[in-house]
């Protein structure tokens, strides 16, 4: 009795042991869902953002703003409100003294009341230079509540309009003459004022982002619209007249994308960093403590603003029908929306998405496209969906939405001759015309390179481009040059990815890791860690993994757990962005084989710098003085794919071009990046047609670098030389 007495006492014990364990679980589980709780509340009520507030919203007309509204006719000789720059108010000069920073201009300039002008919808700016003509462009915001709707115009900061005034303001029968009430009104009457002078660029930011003062993409703006006004300066004083009197505006498209207030994050971190590097105790390294902390509160606010994307995106779903009206009506604004006057006007719209931006215009313009898509004829031109160009860069978008439209065409075109039915392998070629330009264009920083990374044929080719062939004495001489240039061209092509690699991609981390983890695929993150842990053999051609290596492999234990994790979405069309989804290659064949994928959906095309020297953004008060020239390169893509006539335009590259025809003695030179109609060396036959017009690039880091490394001049100019010049011939007269 004892005995038995003795092993269920044991026994207790026994459960007892794991019962604890189990109970101290439930409490820490317990209390960290309580901390998380406590996190989440703080950082949505302390460090959230207003919600529906606007921030640029004072009437242009007002005394802060400098613009008057008078009564003219249009182009078309109808009476419209249009607003003008007051004659004796200068344009807005102080920005490039204080570096393009609005909060030191407030900071410094206390005589004037900067923090309220700063908030007009409309402003005036210039930069000025030597020779006393200053770099004039306008600036305008249009802001939109998380439910789509509009803000209106107030009197001041602060002061809106009373119901009668408003109701003065539109008392008109023809609402052209109705004075603006809202943002968008105000653009349009600024830009009827300029009647076929107008350049308009659009960006739509995205995530963590929004219209407030000192917002670092309303900074960039102000520096692509310096740049223009630049390039279009020198354009006109080079013999382009199209070019002079040019009247260029930005239009931020601002929405709450950012909910986190970060620099509220950052000020404790910055104010113990500030107080370190003004300390009296010379005993500290106050530059070093100053720079830890620093970096340690935007660590915190990255971590912190991290978890937004996963409302942020929601929203950016559910503004895009008022969005693109608001595109729309700025095309009106530009006589740019009947397909007839397109071609005519000398208006010229272009539209940037950023990140979620991107998203945002992608959601809103995926149905027109596969409408317009289903009732394309043959042969005739594809218009651009909104104004002249749309360029997605880095877009945090799903990969199935671009997928969608090339799946659209894929079904139109067959590829093989096994697929001709009603169309055939050459009416294919043809579904576009040969002056078709491109008019929606993805552009993202790539990781891999080449795309899907290097094979063992790959490596094995590789090392041997001037090596004697076995077969060469049976060889047809031109088939054996052609195929020692191929070698060349894959021996230089594996030593760039390597040096690539080694050096470390410059990629765009959010739209390729982050937002994979967002869709819950930890694949791309998880492979980050076992890169960090030791490099993938597969990158290289040359010897195989070190013990050390190896060995360096193990302690990444964790990241293959979570990469086998069960239940992921494993749908890449979802998981993936536009610009990270690549074809997959065929299962044989090297580098320069060329070989249809069996899921010719991804990315398209390619971009690389033109040179080697290493290039850098240009600050807003230095473009005048420094920013490089942006020339014409009229006809380059015509001649481009005339240069590979013999390949039906396929393989087209913005570097070889045909001599230009006898009868356009206008005709420019190559564009400021190089385009590439296929990924150079992918081991893939090019998935969309040289005259595609949709066109989902990869970028060189050299070009577009990580997320926000859109700043470069080349970057600039090249997307915009796309609009501001005929890249193609089109037939005479103008017509289909």
């Amino acid at each position: 009795m004892q005995y038995i007495r003795a092993i269920l006492r044991g026994l207790v014990r026994l459960l007892i042991v794991p019962a604890k364990l189990l109970w101290r679980s439930v409490h820490l589980a317990f209390g960290l869902i309580l901390f998380a709780a406590l996190i989440t509340l703080l950082l949505g009520t302390y460090f959230s953002t207003d919600r529906d507030v606007a921030y640029r919203d004072v009437d242009p007309t007002s005394a802060l703003c400098g613009f008057d509204l008078a009564r003219e006719s249009d182009i078309h000789g109808r009476i419209a409100a249009m607003l003008k720059p007051r004659p004796a108010e200068p344009s807005w000069t102080l920005l490039a003294r204080y570096r393009n920073d609005e909060e030191q201009l407030i900071q410094q300039e206390r005589t004037t009341d900067w923090l309220s002008k700063l908030r007009c919808s409309l402003q005036n700016h210039s930069i000025p230079r030597a020779d006393g003509k200053p770099l004039q462009y306008y600036l305008s915001f249009i802001e939109f509540r998380e439910s789509g709707a509009p803000y209106p115009l107030n009197a001041s900061p602060g002061q809106p309009f009373t119901p009668a005034e408003l109701a003065n303001r539109v008392n008109f029968v023809d609402p052209l003459r109705n004075d603006p009430i809202i943002q968008l009104r105000a653009l349009s009457s600024h830009l009827r004022a300029h009647v076929e002078h107008n350049y308009v660029i659009v960006w739509v930011h995205g995530w963590r982002h929004d219209a407030r003062i000192g917002d670092g993409n309303v900074r960039d703006l102000r520096v692509y619209a310096a740049h223009l006004a630049k390039w279009l300066a020198e354009r006109c004083e080079a013999g382009e007249t199209d070019h002079c009197d040019r009247v260029v505006t930005a239009v931020y498209i601002g929405w709450r994308g950012a909910r986190l207030d970060e620099n509220k994050i950052k000020y404790p971190f910055n104010a113990i960093a500030n107080r370190c590097r003004n300390s009296g105790d010379r005993s500290i390294n106050r530059d070093c403590w100053g720079a830890s902390f620093s970096e340690l509160g935007q660590i915190v606010a990255n971590t912190t603003a991290a978890i937004t994307l996963f409302d942020r995106k929601p929203v950016s779903e559910a503004i895009p029908p008022h969005v693109l009206t608001t595109l729309r009506s700025i095309e009106a604004a530009l006589d740019l929306d009947e397909r007839e006057k397109r071609r005519l006007v000398k208006n010229k719209l272009i539209v940037f998405g950023h990140s979620l931006g991107g998203n945002l215009l992608m959601t809103a313009l995926k149905e027109d496209i596969l409408k317009r898509i289903n009732n394309h004829v043959d042969g005739t031109y594809y218009d651009s969906i909104i104004g002249n160009l749309i360029v997605l860069v880095n877009p945090a978008s799903e990969a199935g939405k671009w997928t969608a439209i090339q799946k659209a065409l894929w079904y139109e075109i067959p590829f093989r001759a096994i697929e001709e039915g009603v169309h055939t392998v050459d009416s294919g070629r043809k579904l576009f015309p040969p002056h078709q330009r491109p008019v929606l264009i993805s552009v993202t920083s790539a990781f891999a390179w080449p795309p899907g990374g290097l094979r063992v044929e790959d490596c094995a080719a590789f090392d041997r481009p001037e090596g004697d062939f076995r077969d060469q004495e049976t060889a047809r001489s031109d088939k054996l040059a052609e195929r020692r240039e191929d070698l060349r061209n894959l021996h230089r092509a594996v030593l760039d990815a390597q040096r690539k690699h080694a050096a470390g991609v410059n990629y765009d981390e959010a739209t390729y890791e982050l937002f994979p983890l967002f869709k819950f695929d930890l694949r791309p993150f998880a492979d980050r860690l076992l890169r960090s842990a030791a490099r993938s053999s597969e990158e290289w051609c040359g010897e195989g993994p070190t013990r050390e290596q190896s060995a360096s492999r193990r302690s990444g234990l964790f990241a293959e757990f979570i990469r086998d994790l069960p239940f992921q979405n494993t749908d890449l069309e979802d998981t993936r962005t536009i610009g990270h989804l690549d074809p997959p290659r065929y299962s044989q064949g090297d580098l320069t084989a060329r070989w249809l994928s069996a899921k010719p959906f991804g990315t398209t095309h390619e971009i690389i710098a033109v040179s080697d020297t290493a290039e850098f953004p240009i600050a807003y008060e230095m473009v005048a003085k420094r920013a490089p020239q942006c020339s014409s390169s009229r006809y380059w893509l015509s001649r481009a794919q005339r240069e590979r006539k013999k390949d039906f335009g396929k393989y087209w590259d913005s570097e070889n071009l045909a001599a230009p025809l006898g009868w356009h003695p206008e005709t420019g030179g190559s564009p400021a990046v190089r385009f590439f109609h296929e990924p150079s060396l992918a081991g893939i036959e090019p998935i969309a047609r040289p005259t595609d017009p949709f066109w989902n690039i990869r970028a060189s880091d050299d070009v577009l670098s990580r997320h926000d490394g859109y700043m470069l001049p080349s970057f600039i100019c090249a997307f915009n030389q796309l609009v501001i010049d005929d890249i193609t011939e089109w037939p005479e007269p103008y017509q289909n």
